[in-house]
């Protein structure tokens, strides 16, 4: 929007604030409140405004990695788009971190998840619309909530369970059908769902497991990335 001053000639141009700035919604109310009264030929007395100063301005914060340091207390901004909270050896799930409707980076790895007693609240993930990248590598995890590859957002492309102590799958991973990263390594896998192979999987990654063979429709399919090493089927 722009206004333009005849006396003396100026011109004002007000637009969104580029990121990484957003500026003080209450100054901006009390300027266009001034310009409406001189548009309405009020007496308005400039002298009433308040002056900006560059601490009205505050950076947008889009990526937030959490140590064991600010851990305590801490906040997590709803501009967040990448966020990391690992290797703190936590053993709770957090709801606020399904919150941030504009991540699409989260990192979870390096932590106790998987005995939390509120595990099952990882399931909050469906509330990410947005998110592209989730990670819960080395999280001790044996299990997998039900429905959770149900829940998982559209929008999630790659998927890191590496380093668990995951025995099985659940049939219901071809509901992410999204997925093209998936990683699997180094856990305790015994066998995989039967229509693996019709995911629209580029990457997947099968090795250090305990997987007697690896299934034909698998074996035919196209991969960028396929790693399968390190499994009873091949040191036979």
């Amino acid at each position: 929007m722009s206004i333009v001053f005849i006396d003396p000639p100026a011109t004002v141009i007000i637009t969104k604030v580029s990121p990484p700035y957003e500026c003080n919604p209450v100054h901006l109310q009390r300027f266009l409140e001034k310009i409406l009264g001189i548009l309405k030929g009020d007496d308005v007395s400039l002298k009433a405004l308040d002056t900006v100063k560059q601490s009205d301005f505050k950076a947008v914060v889009k990526s937030l990695k959490v140590s064991s340091d600010n851990y305590r207390g801490i906040t997590y901004p709803s501009s967040l788009e990448t966020l990391e909270v690992s290797g703190l050896d936590l053993q709770s799930v957090d709801s606020r971190w399904f919150s941030l409707p504009m991540l699409t980076s989260l990192d979870l790895s390096c932590n106790r998840l998987g005995q939390a007693s509120n595990f099952t609240k990882i399931k909050l993930i469906s509330k990410l619309r947005n998110l592209r990248v989730l990670s819960l590598e080395r999280n001790e995890i044996n299990s997998l909530p039900p429905m959770f590859f149900d829940l998982l957002p559209p929008s999630l492309l790659a998927l890191n369970l590496a380093q668990n102590l995951l025995v099985s799958l659940p049939d219901s991973i071809v509901k992410a059908r999204s997925l093209q990263n998936l990683n699997l390594s180094h856990n305790l896998l015994t066998s995989l769902p039967r229509d693996i192979s019709d995911m629209p999987l580029r990457c997947l990654f099968l090795d250090h497991n305990r997987l007697p063979c690896l299934p034909y429709d698998l074996k035919m399919k196209r991969f960028e990335k396929l790693y399968f090493d390190y499994n009873p089927m091949i040191a036979a």
